[in-house]
């Protein structure tokens, strides 16, 4: 496990972002957004505090999904893919990152690892 840590570092050395699509359906839109807007950064802000992840941004989108986009995305910024490990344990208790009542407006759609170029 530990040479695969290595490699998986010399891929991935830099900070690691983690994208996670919600989509809700359009009588939850609004709630959802209200949601993430005022409950979900509590939780969030304490995740951070605890070190689980380095930073984190909530992106809604404006206009009813025509389209596969989701109507929400969580981008959250690791120090390196190991730390990436911390954020299973949540999703094995709160998928996505949200809580039941969270679940209740949206489902999470997609999870990607992605590497900052830039």
């Amino acid at each position: 496990m530990n040479y695969i840590k290595h490699l998986l570092r010399q891929v991935l050395p830099v900070l690691v972002s983690m994208l996670i699509g919600y989509t809700a359906k359009a009588e939850n839109r609004a709630a959802f957004r209200a949601y993430l807007k005022n409950t979900a950064p509590r939780r969030l802000d304490q995740w951070q505090a605890a070190e689980i992840f380095q930073s984190y941004q909530i992106i809604f989108q404006n206009f009813t999904a025509t389209n596969a986009a989701p109507d929400a995305v969580l981008i959250l910024t690791f120090k390196n893919f190991e730390d990436t490990y911390k954020w299973v344990e949540i999703e094995n208790e709160m998928p996505g990152g949200l809580s039941s009542a969270g679940l209740a407006l949206a489902q999470p759609v997609y999870n990607v690892l992605a590497e900052r170029l830039a």
